[in-house]
């Protein structure tokens, strides 16, 4: 089930400290400290827990997953990119990678189809 179709849940619930909550709030860019809140637990169970789900403590797995969905997340900024959807590019280097800039880019996108597209 995606998190979308858990919209009617409860605070709790999308509070609860399982696999699922934990890699979503982690893969969208959530801060490492913000994670105890979430999850109502002291940093020392959530390492306790990290250790028994995956093996190592908490601030490893926070920066394994983090690398994993950025991984992820770098495909598909790529295929966006193939796309020119710069906006989704800026957008998610923003968000997750944290690397807000007041710079401006200069994208030119470059069409090989045929104008009479029917």
């Amino acid at each position: 089930m995606s998190w979308l179709d858990q919209r009617s849940n409860t605070v709790e619930d999308m509070s609860a400290l399982n696999r699922h909550n934990f890699e979503l709030y982690v893969s969208v860019g959530t801060d490492i400290d913000k994670l105890p809140i979430i999850f109502r637990k002291k940093k020392t169970d959530l390492d306790i827990w990290c250790r028994k789900e995956y093996g190592f403590g908490f601030e490893d797995t926070y920066a394994w997953l983090l690398n994993v969905a950025a991984g992820q997340y770098a495909d598909v900024i790529a295929a966006f990119a193939a796309e020119g959807l710069k906006t989704a590019m800026s957008t998610m280097n923003e968000v997750l990678l944290k690397t807000k800039t007041n710079n401006t880019m200069k994208v030119q996108i470059v069409s090989d189809m045929d104008e009479n597209d029917d």
